[in-house]
């Protein structure tokens, strides 16, 4: 955590850099020579780096609640972190993890548009029943740490870009957001009142707006 501070890689077996090169191949598989390129939270992350080392693929790129994990950045809100970090055993029955999943909602979610608890219980159901992984988290935690600042990938991308972060956002904060946005030359960053760590149905024409307004910037 100390070296994720101060902007420092850790060592890691699957890095953010190995899962830009994963949605690299995807496109390839599927035949798709560019894209506008959208991440949100770890995947924007992801997103930052594809855009620098696959730039001739990058249409344009939006980043949403991220950060580019800039040395001295300020962590997030201790609740908000723990409330990600732990909950109840992996072997815990399939209630007790949806459960726990209305928990987390409630902590990181945008307190001025929440997310009705049955559609949360819903959603969550649904991500248990498709494919359980309790390590999981932990294994995007590690990626994370392992790839340090972002920094040095920022100066590189050249595609239109917009930076979208909540202003109510207590696992990343809105300091990451403002750090991705002075980084990237031209980016632009809109911050949303209200907004958490989620994209509640309220603020979907918002920002499709911005996502749509960015793609027509595209060369």
């Amino acid at each position: 955590m100390v070296r994720s501070w101060l902007g420092l890689p850790s060592q890691a077996a699957y890095t953010l850099e190995d899962m830009a090169a994963d949605a690299a191949a995807l496109l390839d598989h599927l035949d798709v020579k560019h894209a506008h390129v959208v991440g949100a939270s770890m995947g924007g992350m992801i997103a930052q780096i594809f855009a620098a080392r696959f730039a001739q693929r990058t249409k344009t790129l939006a980043v949403i609640f991220s950060s580019n994990n800039h040395r001295f950045l300020p962590p997030p809100a201790p609740r908000a972190l723990l409330a990600l970090l732990t909950g109840p055993p992996p072997d815990s029955p399939r209630d007790v993890i949806v459960d726990n999943a209305v928990r987390v909602s409630k902590i990181i979610g945008s307190p001025a548009y929440p997310i009705p608890e049955d559609q949360v219980r819903a959603e969550a159901a649904e991500s248990y029943d498709r494919n359980f992984h309790p390590w999981g988290i932990a294994q995007q935690f590690s990626a994370i740490l392992g790839s340090g600042s972002l920094l040095r990938y920022d100066r590189r991308i050249v595609a239109p870009t917009v930076v979208i972060h909540g202003r109510a956002d207590k696992l990343m904060r809105p300091f990451g957001g403002r750090a991705v946005a002075r980084a990237i030359n031209g980016a632009r960053l809109v911050l949303i009142d209200g907004m958490g760590h989620d994209l509640p149905r309220q603020l979907w024409d918002r920002v499709i707006g911005e996502l749509t307004r960015n793609f027509s910037e595209a060369g």
